[in-house]
């Protein structure tokens, strides 16, 4: 979930120019809207490193000024900008694995900036109060002491901004100094220690140990997606050997074959970073609000990074510097840089909401599910708005709007229920998230519901509205936890619990519907009938209706269900019928999928002529023997009368006979048998 609080100081990089540059990141990609500063920072930066390594180390220009921070940090605050890129450029050099040592400093260089970089790091943390850098130049080369009086300056500046931060960030970087690339176990043992305070420094956010500890995977899930990139777009160094060993670690696999793993295993990186944002917010509501600006900035930096390593290997044009002859202080605003030439609106200005127009990844699940036949049970949902608003007469546009925000969030509990229940097929076509996969399916319907919220803010009484529908959630929510728990103790519930929680989760819906239906309406309040009841009869007959025909019509190719391993009002009804038989649906229920994800072929079923599993066409024979599919169409009947006598009543009570209801009623009865 994004939030407009978390997105200040940065705007939305264009989906297109991510693409082209080759990278391959799930996650947004955003840049700072203060790249400029850091543009001229980073050229300062770079000019005054070819000084001091004029004639000296290498012949080969060091790119210290590639725009980092402005993608990977882009919500830095813009008066700390300047001395975050500082920082992060400072840390590059500390890194001997950074794009700077292994792109272009052979063994020899290595040691000796190792060298410069531990006397002034050591003789900078001891006296930063120091107030004479010349003293301290005298003992120190030249390069060194102009390499030290630059670390100094940078310190004395994040200092200012933040004492304890910052003389945290300059021991951090002391202890970061590494004269040799090291293994990726070595990395992955201590990665980016200097990354994170920066970026507190850099967004102004302080975390305690308790937020430490409650964010330490995230954390770790980014260092090891930095870390695997670092691999990925090193993969192709000729100058280094640092990615041969790293490769190494995969064997029996190509070259091409070892980065499309790398490629594989980031995606599925990105992937639990969201699962993880999406846990810490439900398990920690108050402190995911108060620590959400950090958790989206760690995500906006794993797609920043990725962004940023597929714009530094396109080639040379990428580089800053070339020497500091040619580089004079007019010039540097003018500089072509990887972040400079991203495509994306100058002229765009926050507008309060999170900006997706650009992706259709969040809406392609429910576009899927929209391409499935129609089922009877999305097509009676379809036909009550208008129905009902026979009688709660509120305004045509009002009511397209409340049938498409119905739709949207029955396809994303259908998605959600598909996941759930471990179903692979639905309409003899896969499911969401066997096409999509489980993250993004589930990440897909949780969006839907954020969106309705959004859509219902758009209606007349916007506040009434969410209202109303937030209620429904927390009623659809409480439902679909008692379901969950049922599957998780292997529990068979008795009817009425069972038809309880379909009141909580398809009746949701129905009554979802018709109370919004009521807040637009244009009657007296008076003259409004109380139509929860009815709606509540509907989602119970339309909801028992699905369980009936999953297993009556079995073969029919528009059953909603490719397994029927899943609860249902007939099998709750046979294991009251016959409570010898309680143990061996439960195993038949709940215990056979995971029997059948065993290689073991003892796991695999015997099929039937029809093509059905034996167990199944045993529980069809004792569902009817025992009269449970019978006593199944028995109560389908009850809720038939019971919704004639209510649809009775109400034209009663308003002297004014509904057409559409009755065609929907009589719409209820299809497929089903006198």
């Amino acid at each position: 979930m994004e939030c407009s609080a978390a997105w200040i100081n940065s705007t939305t990089v264009d989906e297109i120019s991510v693409r082209k540059s080759g990278a391959f990141t799930t996650l947004p990609v955003r840049i700072s809207k203060y790249n400029e500063i850091a543009i001229t920072t980073a050229q300062k930066l770079a000019c005054i490193w070819d000084t001091m390594r004029c004639g000296s180390v290498s012949s080969r220009p060091i790119n210290v000024g590639r725009n980092l921070l402005p993608l990977v940090v882009p919500e830095a605050l813009p008066e700390r900008t300047a001395t975050a890129v500082k920082l992060i450029e400072l840390g590059h050099l500390c890194d001997a694995n950074s794009v700077v040592f292994s792109d272009q400093l052979d063994s020899q260089s290595r040691a000796e900036v190792y060298s410069m970089l531990t006397r002034c790091l050591d003789r900078c943390s001891v006296a930063s109060s120091c107030s004479c850098p010349s003293t301290c130049n005298k003992e120190f080369g030249d390069r060194q002491a102009q390499l030290r009086t630059l670390i100094y300056e940078v310190a004395t500046e994040a200092i200012q901004f933040d004492r304890e931060q910052g003389m945290l960030i300059l021991e951090l970087l002391g202890k970061a100094v590494a004269p040799e690339p090291m293994s990726f176990g070595c990395r992955k043992s201590s990665a980016f220690r200097t990354f994170w305070p920066i970026l507190e420094f850099a967004i102004g956010m302080k975390l305690s140990e308790m937020d430490r500890i409650l964010l330490r995977d995230i954390k770790n899930v980014v260092d090891e997606c930095h870390m695997l990139n670092d691999e990925y777009w090193g993969a192709n160094a000729t100058s280094s050997g640092v990615y041969q060993t790293d490769f190494g670690r995969m064997p029996s696999l190509s070259f091409e074959g070892g980065k499309e793993s790398l490629k594989s295993r980031i995606i599925d990186l990105e992937y639990r970073y969201r699962a993880l944002q999406a846990e810490v917010c439900g398990k920690y509501p108050v402190e995911s609000m108060r620590l959400r600006r950090w958790i989206e900035a760690a995500g906006v930096a794993m797609a920043g990074y990725n962004y940023w390593r597929a714009l530094s290997a396109n080639g040379p044009c990428n580089n800053l510097s070339t020497s500091a002859c040619s580089c004079s202080p007019s010039e540097w605003t003018r500089v072509t840089t990887p972040a400079s030439t991203i495509s994306y609106s100058s002229s765009h200005t926050y507008s309060g909401t999170y900006d997706r127009g650009e992706s259709t990844t969040l809406t392609a699940v429910t576009n899927y599910i929209n391409t499935m036949p129609p089922s009877s049970s999305i097509q009676t949902l379809n036909m009550t708005p208008s129905a009902l608003n026979q009688w709660t007469r509120a305004p045509a546009p009002a009511v397209q709007c409340i049938s498409s925000l119905i739709t949207s969030l029955y396809n994303a509990i259908t998605t959600l229920t598909d996941i759930t229940a471990d179903n692979t097929q639905r309409y003899n076509q896969p499911t969401a998230h066997a096409v999509f996969g489980t993250m993004q399916a589930s990440n897909s319907a949780y969006y839907t519901f954020i969106q309705s919220v959004s859509e219902a803010r758009a209606l007349a009484n916007p506040a009434l509205a969410t209202d109303i529908l937030l209620g429904g959630f927390n009623r659809l929510y409480a439902g679909h936890s008692r379901e969950l728990t049922w599957k998780y103790n292997a529990c068979i519930p008795s009817e009425a619990e069972y038809l309880s929680v379909v009141d909580d989760t398809t009746g949701s819906l129905y009554t979802l519907l018709v109370k919004l239906l009521q807040a637009e309406s244009c009657l007296p309040f008076h003259c409004k009938p109380d139509l929860t009841p009815l709606a509540t009869l509907l989602a119970r007959f339309v909801h028992v209706k699905e369980d009936y025909l999953s297993f009556h019509n079995r073969e029919s190719k528009m059953s909603g269900f490719s397994d029927a391993r899943v609860l249902s009002y007939p099998v709750i009804r046979l294991a009251n019928i016959k409570p010898d038989s309680r143990a061996q649906i439960s195993r038949y229920l709940f215990e056979r999928k995971d029997a059948s994800k065993s290689s073991c072929s003892c796991a695999e079923e015997k099929k039937d002529p029809c093509g059905n599993s034996v167990n199944y066409s045993c529980l069809v024979l004792l569902l009817r023997e025992y009269g449970a599919l019978s006593a199944t169409r028995e109560l389908l009947r009850d809720i038939e009368d019971k919704i004639e006598r209510e649809v009775m009543q109400i034209e009663k009570l308003t002297g004014e006979v509904n057409p559409l209801i009755r065609k929907l009623i009589a719409g209820l009865r299809e497929g089903l048998l006198p």
